[in-house]
């Protein structure tokens, strides 16, 4: 669709400002929402108010040739309706006029350099592992929230994860007569009553590293029943995860293939499946321990418990009873990479003549680690067990 004269899209302030006061003055159509409509009531155009059904109200709008302008708040191409006219309206037939956005006024006033800050908005999103994941891992985070994810469901999320004390700046109806800007902690958060519009800048002082191969003394687990560090290390090389990967853990264990996929795939989310109650115990423990935010336990036996949950693009057996029926089954459902390890040489065997047979490229390699041990008069090499790492990839 090719509209005869482009559409505008104006981007308010907080208190009606704007950069092209003219445009908005002679449209024929003007849309936005009722607060920002509200600024213009002396304009004498048809005003749409988007507020339900914004998808519906829109696609109305492509099929009329008049002056078209619609409203955004702030900036919005920045967590705002620019992604959806992009898509309903196109790039070609949009001229996009920004006014500043609700962090850039916020570091003005606080005067904080904001360049090197993560955007993060929960501004009619979930708060949800991509968003967690992304404030674990960064120093400086700017967050916009909403009634419904306010500042005091913001900070009970994040005391899960940060400091306590972490710093926070706070600026609440930030361009209006009612405009507070308060220096505090994530704590406090929690105690602060929310307004209509609040921006949180976080300083998180407490970043979590991605960190993997770590001591088998760092995790709660069954004596000896642990992936020891060397071969985790090559086991998650292995795995290439991404930062959005969905991972099943099978025959999970203690967790520690989980805990340290957790912080390699923060964006995404792992399934840590285990039959063993105990073990069960270990791996919530381990998520606990490492606040994990992303880690999910199944209980149950693979590949039944599978069925129900959401698909993966990556897949560790650590452990399987019914090892051709789990990989028949993971042939059928995914499409991705499945690293297996073996310590039995008759698991391996099945391993390959399944692929063999189902004409499935794979790769093998077998690690011996081998740990520096102090003895009366000298050191010597103490050797682990022989592991077989199988990878395969199915399309």
């Amino acid at each position: 669709m090719q509209h005869q004269q482009k559409i505008n899209v104006v981007g308010i302030g907080p208190k009606g400002e704007c950069l092209n006061y003219e445009l908005i003055e002679k449209a024929k159509i003007l849309a936005g929402g009722k607060r920002l409509l509200d600024f213009f009531p002396e304009v004498k155009a048809e005003k749409i108010v988007l507020d339900k059904n914004i998808r519906e109200k829109l696609q109305k709008l492509k099929n009329s040739n008049s002056k078209i302008v619609i409203l955004a708040s702030g900036d919005p191409l920045f967590f705002g309706i620019g992604k959806l006219l992009i898509e309903i309206f196109g790039k070609d037939n949009l001229e996009f006029i920004p006014y500043l956005n609700s962090v850039q006024l916020l570091c003005s006033k606080a005067k904080v350099n904001y360049e090197d800050f993560i955007n993060v908005s929960i501004h009619g999103r979930k708060i949800d592992e991509t968003t967690i994941g992304k404030i674990k891992f960064n120093k400086k985070i700017a967050i916009l929230t909403d009634k419904k994810n306010n500042i005091n469901i913001l900070a009970k999320n994040l005391l899960k994860y940060l400091s306590e004390n972490s710093k926070v700046i706070l600026g609440q109806m930030i361009g209006t007569e009612k405009e507070k800007i308060l220096f505090t902690n994530i704590k406090n958060l929690l105690n602060i009553t929310p307004s209509e519009l609040d921006t949180v800048l976080i300083f998180n002082d407490n970043v979590f590293n991605i960190k993997f191969g770590l001591h088998e003394n760092n995790y709660f687990h069954e004596k000896g029943l642990i992936t020891k560090k060397e071969i985790r290390a090559i086991t998650l090389s292995y795995l290439e995860l991404n930062k959005d990967s969905i991972l099943w853990d099978i025959g999970a264990g203690s967790g520690s293939i989980s805990v340290e996929a957790s912080s390699l795939c923060y964006s995404g989310k792992i399934y840590s499946i285990e039959k063993n109650n105990e073990r069960i115990n270990m791996i919530k423990k381990n998520i606990q321990k490492f606040k994990c935010h992303n880690v999910n336990v199944i209980e149950g036996v693979a590949p039944e418990v599978l069925k129900n949950i959401e698909k993966a693009d990556r897949v560790f057996i650590g452990g399987a009873h019914n090892l051709d029926e789990l990989l028949s089954f993971l042939k059928q459902k995914i499409k991705g990479i499945v690293v297996a390890n073996f310590v039995l040489i008759e698991k391996l065997y099945k391993f390959i003549e399944f692929c063999t047979k189902n004409n499935i490229k794979f790769e093998v390699s077998s690690i011996q680690a081998s740990n520096l041990k102090n003895i009366k008069g000298g050191y010597y090499f103490k050797s682990q067990n022989l592991i077989y790492i199988a990878k395969l990839i199915l399309r």
